[in-house]
């Protein structure tokens, strides 16, 4: 217990450091700029408000969060440029309040908006790997089953109210981390059920405990389905539920992920889509997509060892 308290509180720190609150939400980026010409900058053609008080900058360019009140003065026409194209470009000509809610909009698109500053935040910080994970250390178990020593604490995987891409393979693994009686590698059985019409149609699938085992069904698109373990017969954990994203949320995801790439600064390219899912989950409520990045970040095998990003986001998934 003390041992899986102590790596919650790692994974809480890691989570600070990877995602700084001025870049997680939204509310506390700047959400527009303000342009100058040089005659604008000179005749200091107008005054902007941030919580009561006045701000004065001698940029021409000029950063604006929600809330601030511009206030330009006679004849005088600002410039604001939005970051997110749904709230465009606007010409000010009267006293104004920045608003854009970046929230609001449920696509996920509107994440680019924060991805690149997110980016920027981890490479700048010096991260030092930390260390593989040791299980229990004592007797005589056979481990030889278990993935990466980075996954070893995902149990149970995927976790309640994970959702996936449609088409996408799901992972799977349980390890006995409460009472520790069942040991590793014990010959168990995967049993995934639908939760539509088709409750009768149920995955079985031979597997051992600690197994991060791949599963490749046709899940269908906007079903929900549940999955538990089942040893002797008998039902060993509780039924955990997951989802299938409709065809329509699953396209938007991947043409995201489709610029992720294209832009991309890392040779690593696919810790950086494992980044934006995690990103994701954060931002959209009803959608958690980890255990989805935890599919992508695998893909790196390469990167593992000299990536800092590699083990925050594996960090994450533990939390």
């Amino acid at each position: 217990m003390k041992k899986a308290v102590k790596l919650f509180f790692i994974g809480l720190v890691s989570l600070i450091l990877l995602l700084p609150i001025k870049i997680l939400w939204a509310k506390n980026l700047p959400v527009a700029k303000l342009f100058l010409t040089n005659k604008q900058k000179t005749e200091e053609s107008y005054e902007l408000k941030r919580n009561g008080k006045i701000i004065k900058t001698q940029n021409q360019e000029i950063d604006l969060f929600n809330g601030d009140i511009l206030i330009p003065k006679k004849d005088v026409t600002l410039t604001v440029k939005y970051r997110h194209t749904r709230c465009g470009e606007k010409q000010i000509s009267d006293i104004s309040k920045i608003m854009c809610d970046l929230t609001k909009f449920k696509e996920p698109g509107f994440i680019q908006v924060i991805f690149s500053d997110l980016l920027s935040e981890i490479k700048r910080k010096k991260l030092i790997p930390r260390a593989a994970t040791i299980k229990r250390g004592q007797g005589q178990d056979d481990y030889s089953c278990f993935p990466e020593a980075d996954f070893h604490l995902l149990s149970p995987w995927p976790p309640n109210g994970s959702s996936f891409m449609y088409g996408s393979p799901i992972l799977f693994r349980w390890e006995d981390l409460e009472n520790f009686e069942i040991a590793p590698c014990t010959p168990a059985i995967l049993v995934i059920a639908s939760l539509g019409e088709n409750k009768t149609n149920k995955i079985r699938k031979n597997i051992k405990v600690g197994e991060l085992v791949s599963v490749s069904a046709v899940f269908e698109p906007g079903h929900s389905y549940q999955w538990h373990i089942e040893m002797d017969g008998l039902q060993v954990t509780s039924k955990i539920h997951f989802q299938v994203l409709k065809m329509k949320e699953t396209n938007n995801i991947k043409t995201q992920l489709a610029k992720v790439t294209q832009h991309s600064t890392l040779e690593c390219l696919h810790l950086e889509q494992a980044l934006y899912l995690q990103l994701l989950s954060q931002a959209l409520p009803k959608t958690n997509l980890n255990a989805e990045s935890l599919g992508v970040m695998r893909k790196s095998k390469t990167c593992r060892d000299k990536s800092a990003l590699f083990f925050k986001l594996s960090e994450r998934l533990i939390e």
